[in-house]
């Protein structure tokens, strides 16, 4: 009679871990279930009401070998718009607008691939620290992995972006330049951006004008075309460019000489900025200079202060 006391108290142990056992698995067997038919649905049906968007999404699984095995999921994560709205619309967007990504993303897209590595990295995270801190410990260190993962790459993104817009910016003057000299020896704007974009060949400047070329081989009105150029770059002078060539159009003034105008205007605003930025430096090393000259001080009077200091009589 007192052996069988003990079973009888441990049976609702027994039955609760067995509980929580069989909704562990189910919950496992569940959600395996979901991932595993949401990679292996059929996914062409969603690109083939338009061939543009189709061939765009072959290039992004050329290109992505994570968008190319997970891209079900991607797109799932994506369509929670409410999730990344703040990033897509204020950081992402405007940066992809550049091309700095180098494939053909939109942002949702771009943003919700980053976000599922983000997860990947936080996953090999905690599965790294579950082995030395434990389960509470890596679940922390999994979280901060896998934000500063996502962080880091929506500012690397920015930062592309901002040194590829600066790149151009510092050559659009002679680009300009040799677009004025064409036109006055009787060539065409197209056949001026033509050779912008032959003698810039690997400069991103040669690559938004193509995008230009490209806009208007397809029948686009030249304004259409200056418009998405500028909307890409964002940039003042791009700006400038755009504007001076659309009211050349209009008014029907020679373009060479608007365009000669602006390049000097450019260059002399690129003197200014030059003149601008070596006074913030001069400022600014004017602190770092002092330490240099003390340390030099220091290093010139310290052996006559240990040669006074050893020659001096004791003072007791």
């Amino acid at each position: 009679m007192f052996s069988s006391f003990p079973l009888a108290s441990a049976a609702p142990e027994m039955c609760f871990l067995l509980c929580a056992a069989a909704l562990t698995a189910a919950a496992v067997g569940s959600l395996s279930w979901i991932l595993i038919s949401l990679i292996t649905r059929d996914m062409p049906n969603r690109a083939e009401s338009w061939q543009f968007d189709a061939e765009r999404r072959i290039r992004l699984r050329r290109g992505s070998r994570i968008f190319r095995w997970f891209e079900p999921l991607i797109d799932e994560l994506g369509d929670a718009r409410t999730i990344f709205a703040f990033c897509v619309v204020g950081r992402v967007g405007p940066s992809l607008e550049t091309g700095v990504a180098g494939l053909p993303w939109k942002a949702n897209e771009y943003t919700s691939l980053q976000a599922f590595q983000g997860l990947l990295v936080a996953l090999a995270a905690w599965l790294a620290a579950d082995l030395v801190f434990g389960a509470a410990a890596a679940t922390v260190v999994a979280a901060v992995a896998g934000l500063v993962y996502f962080g880091r790459a929506l500012r690397q993104l920015q930062r592309r972006a901002r040194e590829r817009v600066a790149r151009i910016r510092a050559r659009l003057p002679f680009a300009i330049d040799l677009m004025a000299l064409m036109m006055e020896a009787g060539a065409g704007f197209r056949e001026s951006l033509w050779t912008v974009v032959r003698e810039s060949k690997g400069h991103p400047l040669a690559d938004e004008f193509g995008r230009l070329l490209h806009d208007l081989e397809r029948g686009e009105l030249l304004r259409v075309g200056l418009d998405r150029l500028q909307q890409r770059l964002n940039d003042n002078d791009v700006r400038e460019m755009v504007v001076a060539v659309q009211r050349a159009e209009e008014l029907g003034t020679p373009l060479s000489e608007t365009l000669m105008g602006l390049a000097d205007q450019l260059r002399r605003k690129r003197s200014q900025w030059a003149e601008a930025a070596a006074g913030r430096a001069q400022a600014n090393i004017a602190f770092p200079g002092f330490l240099i000259m003390c340390a030099c001080l220091l290093i010139v009077l310290a052996p006559f202060v240990i040669d006074a200091g050893l020659q001096a009589p004791p003072i007791f």
